[in-house]
């Protein structure tokens, strides 16, 4: 508290005082609450910005949304593509939205590439350079989820976790969750096959990570999302099944991973796994 001047206190002193008494009062005056609303809404209008921005999806056209080759002009194949696209089931249980965004993508891109004249301008895009689609933050759940089903594994894994760590308390982010989750396992799948493929051959590549060892680990990071956010039950016991499997050959190559603080945890999961 400032203690009372006295009449024999300078002016200067006076002045000092007061300004120290303003300062206290900003700092201890409480914030009103048109001011906090204010803050809010700033907030929330900084949210909504963010999600009406543009993103683009690297080499991703209307081609691959359909699951077309690139430079299908045939109307038929166009339309049969985007019908069994739209009748196909989706491997989780999307939300309505994600579902509804789902269905206006496939929609826009049948649109597009039976229009010859927009057609031809997604052929241009799609034998440049750099060809990407552009798409709203906000219908990105839905562009990951057509990706995901028609194998663009790749693509879903670059973008997903990145929108999954901004947006983590979006209503979207479980459909995020699951499509990331499937994507993974997609290309623990792929790396399966290609096991297959060494097994049943002559000579097996030691170059690159052992794909017994980077399926596995992509199978539980995907039951380690589904879990973080409590979606996808039944794809959360194929992936235990799955790894159930492939114990032992797992831990064994864990624990023969190089000595170092790189591959320290990887090593002690091994050893987790074996007891």
């Amino acid at each position: 508290m400032l203690q009372r001047m006295s009449s024999s206190t300078s002016w200067p002193a006076c002045r000092t005082a007061r300004s120290l008494w303003h300062q206290q009062r900003l700092i201890t005056k409480p914030v009103s609450r048109r001011r906090t609303a204010c803050i809010v809404a700033f907030k929330d209008a900084r949210r909504a910005e963010s999600l009406h921005s543009m993103v683009t999806v690297p080499r991703v056209t209307n081609f691959e949304l359909l699951g077309l080759e690139r430079g299908s002009s045939d109307a038929q194949e166009i339309k049969q593509a985007y019908e069994e696209r739209v009748g196909s089931q989706t491997q989780a249980a999307y939300s309505a939205d994600t579902l509804f965004s789902r269905a206006v993508l496939l929609k826009s891109a049948v649109e597009c590439l039976l229009d010859p004249q927009r057609a031809g301008i997604e052929q241009k895009l799609a034998n440049s350079e750099s060809p990407g689609l552009k798409v709203f933050q906000s219908d990105l759940p839905g562009v990951l989820v057509v990706l995901q089903e028609v194998g663009c594994h790749a693509e879903v894994l670059a973008l997903g976790p990145a929108w999954l760590e901004q947006h983590s308390s979006s209503p979207d982010a479980p459909d995020v969750a699951a499509c990331i989750a499937l994507a993974y396992c997609d290309r623990a799948s792929l790396a399966l096959d290609a096991l297959e493929q060494q097994e049943g051959s002559a000579q097996v590549s030691q170059a690159g990570p052992s794909p017994l060892l980077s399926a596995c680990e992509d199978l539980e990071r995907a039951a380690q999302l589904c879990r973080l956010h409590d979606v996808a039950h039944q794809l959360q016991e194929q992936i235990a099944d799955a790894l159930k499997g492939y114990a032992h050959a797992y831990a064994t190559e864990l624990v023969a991973l190089p000595l170092g603080p790189e591959c320290a945890s990887r090593r002690k999961r091994g050893v987790a796994i074996i007891r």
